[in-house]
Parts: structure tokens; sequence; C-alpha cells
């Protein structure tokens, strides 16, 4: 999903979890969930939840809000739901983001604003 994000605007990209960070950035964490033959019994489709941070600014800067807001929008150049939607995937079948969850984060001692992108993920055995 990192490579997906790669040509979104003003914003690094990284593909685990990293000792710091760099913001405005995209964290792509490791899976919440998985749940193995989803569908059609022991042949069919596994369906992984991965989460999606999306780290914008120090929580009280002054514009944080309007920079999140591009992120969180359901179209356009910045939209991380169309990026990870529109992308082609070679070893999922879907990529569906859910929904997304607003919140302040605190990485090594400092507050963020940051948004989570629920991002459902299938891919047949």
């Amino acid at each position: 999903m990192s490579t997906a994000l790669k040509d979104v605007p003003a914003l690094r990209v990284y593909s685990y979890p990293p000792a710091t960070i760099q913001v405005p950035c995209a964290i792509c964490a490791f899976p919440e969930s998985l749940d193995y033959n989803r569908t059609y019994g022991p042949v069919g489709a596994d369906e992984a939840m991965v989460p999606v941070l999306v780290v914008v600014s120090k929580v009280f800067e002054r514009g944080a809000q309007k920079k999140l807001k591009k992120f969180c929008a359901r179209s356009g150049d910045s939209s991380i739901k169309a990026a990870l939607e529109a992308f082609t995937y070679t070893e999922s079948d879907i990529v569906h983001v859910n929904g997304v969850t607003i919140d302040v984060y605190t990485i090594n001692e400092i507050d963020y604003l940051a948004a989570t992108f629920q991002v459902q993920v299938v891919a047949t055995g």
C-alpha cells in the first residue's frame, strides 16, 4: 500500500512504523486482523484489516485541520482513499477504505493531529 501513496503530493510514506517521523506522513501499519477463508470455504479469499495512519502536524499548529481535510477527502490528488483504491495491486484482489477516524496521537512525546484509515484487503488463496 505504501507504493499506492507515493504519488500523493506533499506526503512522506513509511512502509512500516518508523522510530521517528517527519510530517506530513503516512504510516502503513501492521494488519490488525486477518480472517482466513473469508469466502467460499477452505479455498476462499482471505481478508485483512490494515490501518494507514496519516499524521499532518502538531495538534495545535495553525492550519492542522485544513492539512488533514485534503487527505481525508473522498477524491482528489491528495485523497488517501482515492490513491489506495485506484492503485493496481498484484497481490490482492480488493483494497477498499472502509472509513477514517481522526484523533490526536502522541509520537515521541509530541501530540500530532492524525487520521487512521481502516483499509480492507482481500486476496484469494
